[in-house]
């Protein structure tokens, strides 16, 4: 059985309306470096934008996939902090890249994506931002 997915637009200019976090997606194509040497490239540089913005890591891994079959070649990473997370998939074969940042903090979600993205840039002269998002999150009432 699927349940539907219900979605709420939040009216930003609304003065009941605040958000406590904020989560901003990328996606990359023509990310074309082998999965191992990937997997660490991204860590390091995620790590290090963490540590720039002077957010809190409380655990990472990364993983690298499909060098058994199991799996698309890529690799998968996390690295959660003290106020939630950013993580980074990766499809080696088809050259994508995808990132999620999130932080609910006093850390700014966007200098962070934006280190991110340059260091992205830096290791993949050729990657291309397919698209960039961002939404509010924990979204609450104030009365």
């Amino acid at each position: 059985m699927r349940v539907p997915i219900q979605r709420t637009t939040v009216p930003q200019s609304s003065p009941l309306i605040r958000a406590h976090g904020s989560h901003i997606m990328l996606d990359f194509t023509e990310w074309w470096m082998p999965p191992e040497e990937g997997a660490e490239a991204v860590m390091e540089l995620v790590r290090a934008a963490l540590r720039e913005e002077g957010v809190r890591e409380v655990h990472h891994k990364a993983v690298v996939l499909g060098t058994r079959g199991e799996s698309p070649p890529g690799f998968t990473a996390v690295v959660l902090i003290d106020e939630s997370h950013v993580t980074a998939h990766c499809y080696a074969d088809r050259g994508w890249l995808a990132l999620d940042v999130f932080t609910c903090g006093g850390a700014s979600t966007a200098r962070v994506a934006a280190a991110i993205e340059a260091g992205v840039r830096r290791l993949s002269p050729r990657a291309v931002l397919q698209q960039r998002a961002s939404a509010p999150r924990f979204v609450h009432r104030v009365d």
